[in-house]
């Protein structure tokens, strides 16, 4: 009986042990992110044609959001992540690099706070053009 109780007390502390030394995945610190832009979008709607898709994801282990956006019907000036909500126009946290033609590889740190906005679902991407310089599309960051 002694033995039994002794089997199982290690058996319970290892168990234990196991679960509080649980390293978190990849998967685990991994989010997915997507966002449909259009002319509908920006604020406020200004009836552009031009359409872009992102995505990707954000690691919160190492701070990066990457990804791919993909564009059409645009000539593209600037493009950004920036914080507001639907149809608010709010600062840009984070430029998404260099402009170049679509698809567009993104591979970015975000600060603290643009990260915290993100998780918040309080961001959208932005794309200029020399037509709409403040954004000609736009759309949410989602998390999937």
């Amino acid at each position: 009986m002694k033995r039994t109780r002794t089997i199982v007390a290690v058996f319970l502390f290892s168990a234990i042990a196991l679960v509080s030394c649980k390293k978190e995945s990849a998967s685990e610190s991994e989010q997915p992110y997507t966002a449909n832009c259009n002319g509908d979008s920006q604020a406020p709607p200004n009836g552009s044609t031009a359409t872009a898709t992102f995505n990707g994801k954000y690691n919160s282990s190492t701070g990066t959001f990457s990804g791919t956006l993909t564009y059409s019907g645009i000539t593209p000036t600037g493009w950004y992540v920036q914080k507001g909500t639907t149809l608010v126009n709010g600062e840009i946290i984070a430029s998404l690099g260099a402009v170049v033609t679509s698809p567009v590889s993104i591979n970015i740190q975000l600060s603290a706070s643009a990260a915290a906005e993100l998780k918040a679902g309080n961001c959208y991407v932005n794309i200029q053009s020399a037509a709409y310089p403040s954004g000609e599309i736009r759309g949410k960051l989602v998390a999937k």
